[in-house]
C-alpha cells in the first residue's frame, strides 16, 4: 500500500511507527478495558452505541457482540479494515444523526484531535438518551509525565503547545510530511474539559479505578514506553499502595498535574 498523508501511520520508517503498531496490536484489549469501565455505569447489553473516531475498531468489535453499534471515522483506510455492520465515514463534529438517541457515546482518545467547542458537547447532549453516558478518554495537557514525553510524538514540551505552534515549529522542521495534517493533537487540561462539558453534563473521573487496573497488569491501558517504564518502576520500588492512596477522582492537584490520561464518564444534568 502506498503511504500518503492519510496512511502515514503505516510507514515503517516513521519515528512513531512502533508506537502506532502497538496501539493496533492492543486495539481489542483497549476495547475490553473500555467495556469494563462502561460496565461500572451501565450493563453492556442491548445498548445502542455510537463510537465516534473508532480508529482501528477494537472497541467497536468488542462492544458489537452484545449491542448495536455505529462506528464513525473520517479515515476510509481504517474503516475499510473493520468487519463491522455499522461503519460510517463521517466528520465527528457533524455526524449524520439528528434525531437518533444513543445509550452510550464513545470518544476514545479522539477529543484532542478536534477543534473543541461547547457546541460539540451541545450536539452530544442532543444525541444522548436521557439516562445515557458519554465515555471520554484524552491525554492531560498539564501532566508532568506528558510534558517530558508527549503521548503522540514521544517528545518533551509538545504536550502544552497549541496546534498551530506544533505545526509551525515542530512539524515544519521535524515532520514535514505531516505538516498539512488536520488532526494534529492539541491536548486539553482538566479545567478546559470542565469548561466545555459542565453546562450539559455531570463529570465523573475514574482515575482510581484505572490505576487499580493498571497496577494489576491489565493490558490496553498503557502503551507508550515512558508510561510502561514508570509502572515498572513503581512496582519495583513497592510504591503501589502509596500511589493508590494518593489517587482520587476529584478536581485535585493529582488529576490536574500528574494523571497522564483522563478517563471520564459524562451523564446528563
Amino acid at each position: 500500500m502506498e503511504i500518503d498523508s492519510k496512511s502515514f501511520w503505516l510507514d515503517k520508517n516513521h519515528p512513531n511507527y512502533k508506537l502506532w503498531e502497538k496501539t493496533r496490536v492492543l486495539a481489542v484489549d483497549r476495547g475490553k478495558f473500555v467495556e469494563a469501565l462502561i460496565s461500572k455505569y451501565k450493563t453492556c447489553k442491548n445498548l445502542t452505541i455510537l463510537d465516534l473516531g473508532c480508529g482501528e475498531g477494537g472497541t467497536s468489535s468488542v462492544l458489537c457482540e452484545n449491542n448495536f453499534i455505529i462506528s464513525c471515522d473520517l479515515n476510509k483506510i481504517k474503516l475499510s479494515t473493520l468487519n463491522l455492520p455499522g461503519r460510517i465515514i463521517s466528520n465527528i463534529q457533524n455526524p449524520p444523526f439528528k434525531k437518533d438517541k444513543f445509550d452510550v457515546i464513545i470518544l476514545q482518545d479522539v477529543l484532542e484531535h478536534l477543534s473543541v467547542t461547547k457546541k460539540l458537547f451541545d450536539d452530544l447532549n442532543q444525541l444522548l438518551a436521557e439516562d445515557g453516558i458519554v465515555y471520554l478518554s484524552t491525554p492531560n495537557k498539564y501532566s508532568i509525565i506528558n510534558f517530558f514525553s508527549d503521548p503522540h510524538w514521544n517528545m518533551p514540551v509538545i504536550s502544552i503547545l497549541k496546534r498551530g505552534t506544533i505545526r509551525k515549529y515542530f512539524l515544519k522542521y521535524f515532520r514535514k510530511s505531516e505538516i498539512n495534517r488536520k488532526d494534529i493533537a492539541q491536548l486539553l487540561s482538566l479545567k478546559e474539559i470542565y469548561f466545555y462539558t459542565s453546562e450539559n453534563f455531570r463529570i465523573k473521573l475514574n482515575t482510581k479505578y484505572v490505576l487499580e487496573e493498571l497496577l494489576k497488569g491489565k493490558p490496553g491501558i498503557a502503551w507508550s514506553n515512558i508510561h510502561i517504564k514508570i509502572i515498572k518502576l513503581i512496582s519495583n520500588l513497592g510504591l503501589d499502595k502509596f500511589l493508590l492512596q494518593l489517587s482520587n477522582d476529584d478536581y485535585s492537584f493529582i488529576n490536574n498535574y500528574l494523571t497522564p490520561t483522563f478517563y471520564i464518564i459524562l451523564t446528563k444534568r
